[in-house]
């Protein structure tokens, strides 16, 4: 059973997204606010497409043409930066377009006889946004300076907000060892 644009379209709105519909390009299209990305305009707005592909069996979220790398020092340290961080999120990569010269971030699923729930909808478009957030420190300064540094991912949003009911969680049951122990099942709490 693969996954159709009504059906996207009626799960978007289940969970309160403003996405908009085009029929030409066949995508849904949002635009989110971020707290450090800023787009060419200078604001804090990520433009976030989901396409459907492969006649539904496939999903694709997209934010298009975030980093232009026409003046790029070091393309080879944005290119290793990029590949990096899909190591460590195991979800978020980027795409580059010679053409134009510019660098996308995508999270893509297969769907194939299998459908999309809401609650995992909204887990990848959190999970988007928030990834291209904390990462464009790192992606700016490979472009700027050809020198990969992972030590400014995040910070600033770390500075911004406080603990996510995840992070208090973790903290509360002593750790990331000891969720690692109790994941392992070598503890018990």
């Amino acid at each position: 059973m693969a996954l159709t644009n009504q059906k996207l379209d009626s799960l978007l709105q289940k969970i309160g997204s403003s996405f908009a519909y085009d029929a030409n390009q066949e995508w849904h299209c949002g635009t989110f606010t971020t707290r450090i990305f800023k787009n060419d305009s200078n604001a804090h707005q990520l433009t976030l497409v989901i396409k459907l592909v492969e006649d539904g069996g496939f999903i694709r979220f997209l934010c298009p043409e975030l980093y232009d790398l026409k003046n790029c020092k070091d393309r080879g340290a944005v290119f290793e930066s990029a590949m990096q961080m899909g190591w460590m999120t195991k979800a978020l990569a980027y795409e580059y377009d010679a053409g134009n010269k510019k660098m996308w971030a995508v999270i893509e699923t297969p769907l194939q006889d299998g459908t999309l729930t809401s609650a995992q909808l909204e887990r990848i478009i959190l999970l988007m946004i928030r990834l291209v957030d904390e990462y464009d420190p790192v992606i700016r300064h490979a472009i700027a300076s050809g020198e990969i540094d992972f030590t400014k991912a995040g910070k600033e949003l770390k500075e911004q907000s406080a603990p996510t009911e995840v992070e208090a969680l973790i903290a509360k049951i002593g750790g990331v060892e000891k969720l690692k122990e109790l994941a392992n099942g070598k503890s018990a709490i």
